[in-house]
């Protein structure tokens, strides 16, 4: 029996006594009485156990640590002439796809529990028997062990193989943001802001005139504000059964993966595509302030005609502020750029043949789409807002934490209030903390404006 299997028999027998404990505790308290002798001397022997597992545990994981970091590489050049070094092992498994390695070291660490050394002794095993990236393996080690990168025998590739798991799932959750979305596939940047640096936000624009000879040169004005760019933390948190992670299946870690991303980009989008002002410690949405009006509600109007009067107000907003053509944007819902490319004119031929359900154009003004931004069709202009990448994303896990369920908690470690939690080590689950520093700013408040109601499914009644 290997030493992580030792630590998961462990585990579990402890899970069981306390368990028997719970039993006797609920007992008595459900009929209102406190513990009788026999139900005391019974939680008391398991709570002997407990502490002489738990001793046990201790020992086992300085042991795994020690062996981790006493495992030495095999000295090739020491090798006698002919001699043929062969991996035995269920074979290297193929590198995984975009996202899906990290979140394999995610559930091997979950497996050991958050402890990094029996995660790579883990994820040593798994790798050798095929079942995960060998990257993993790589950067589960990286993690414990006091390799340098400049050490080509050992740890010189751990920059390259490990560190790209984490750019991985990174870029796979991008991809899948609306923030991400942009500086990609003919889609303008966004204007890239350092953190804690002054900027100057215009309020209105200067303007120029002719000047007749002899004439006065007009005096034009515009005025600024000055705000300091800052990257809020975005937490998402993730609740697992461990059930799901024991199973070292595809079908899990794509789960895992995709869980995890979601939660980010869920609540990434509709701040980003919202009307609040920042608070609560969260960054104003780009429409706050914004200028808007209500979808285009002509009595029988056609889904192209709202959509043109709503264009049509949008574009105008831009060229009345004098904003530049060439980076702005349209964003709208999934479901309204699919209702678009679906218009056909009176002779059977589509009316926005460039647009789909995963963006596209509409006059050439790219379109992107999310499913997070409800009924609201946005025009911006992306060299307008200020982009603000703070420290990089970060993952935590316990089996020991009391979970608030709920996606508006009310629980505050400086002002505490009564909740509702869940116990994951009761439940026998593990929870994900991911953690994002990440912020935005408008340079220009005109460079930004919105419809709401908008639905081109239909047309008005």
């Amino acid at each position: 029996m290997t030493l992580s299997e030792q630590l998961a028999k462990l585990r579990a027998s402890k899970k069981a006594a306390f368990e028997a404990q719970q039993v006797h505790v609920t007992k008595a308290a459900d009929e209102g009485r406190t513990l009788s002798t026999e139900e005391q001397t019974a939680v008391d022997a398991a709570q002997a156990e407990i502490d002489s597992i738990d001793a046990d545990i201790t020992r086992i994981e300085k042991m795994v640590e020690t062996e981790a970091k006493s495992a030495q590489p095999v000295n090739k050049s020491a090798a006698q002439p002919g001699h043929v070094f062969r991996t035995v092992s269920g074979g290297e498994a193929p590198k995984a796809e975009k996202g899906l390695a990290f979140a394999q070291y995610v559930r091997t660490l979950a497996q050991a529990e958050g402890n990094k050394h029996v995660a790579a002794t883990l994820a040593a095993e798994q790798a050798k028997a095929g079942r995960i990236d060998s990257r993993v393996a790589a950067y589960a080690k990286a993690a414990v062990s006091g390799a340098t990168t400049t050490d080509t025998d050992w740890a010189g590739n751990l920059v390259h193989d490990s560190g790209v798991i984490v750019q991985d799932f990174i870029d796979y959750l991008r991809n899948r943001t609306i923030l991400g979305q942009f500086g990609k596939n003919g889609i303008p940047a966004l204007r890239p802001g350092v953190e804690g640096v002054p900027v100057d936000a215009q309020a209105s624009a200067a303007s120029a005139g002719w000047v007749a000879e002899g004439g006065a040169g007009p005096v034009t004005s515009w005025s600024y504000s000055t705000r300091k760019l800052q990257a809020y933390k975005l937490m998402a948190l993730c609740v697992a059964s461990n059930e799901l992670l024991r199973k070292a299946s595809g079908a899990a870690d794509v789960m895992l993966r995709d869980e995890l991303a979601r939660a980010v980009a869920e609540k990434e989008d509709s701040t980003f595509i919202g009307t609040a002002a920042a608070s609560g410690g969260a960054p104003a949405g780009i429409l706050n302030g914004a200028a808007t009006q209500v979808s285009d509600a002509t009595s029988g109007a056609s889904a192209t005609a709202k959509f043109e009067a709503d264009f049509a107000y949008l574009v105008g907003k831009l060229i009345t502020a004098k904003i530049p053509f060439a980076g702005v944007v349209i964003l709208m819902s999934t479901s309204n750029a699919f209702a678009l490319s679906r218009i056909r004119d009176a002779n059977g031929n589509y009316t926005y043949p460039n647009i789909g359900m995963n963006g596209g154009n509409v006059s050439g003004i790219p379109v992107l789409v999310s499913d997070y931004v409800g009924n609201i069709v946005t025009i911006m202009a992306a060299g307008e807002i200020y982009l603000v990448n703070g420290a990089g994303l970060d993952i935590r896990i316990s089996d020991q934490a009391s979970i608030e369920m709920q996606d508006a908690p009310t629980g505050n470690s400086k002002t505490p209030t009564a909740a509702s939690l869940v116990s994951m080590f009761q439940t026998d689950s593990q929870a994900f903390l991911v953690t994002e520093g990440i912020g935005w700013e408008r340079r220009r408040t005109a460079a930004v404006a919105y419809v709401t109601a908008a639905d081109y499914s239909k047309a008005n009644a």
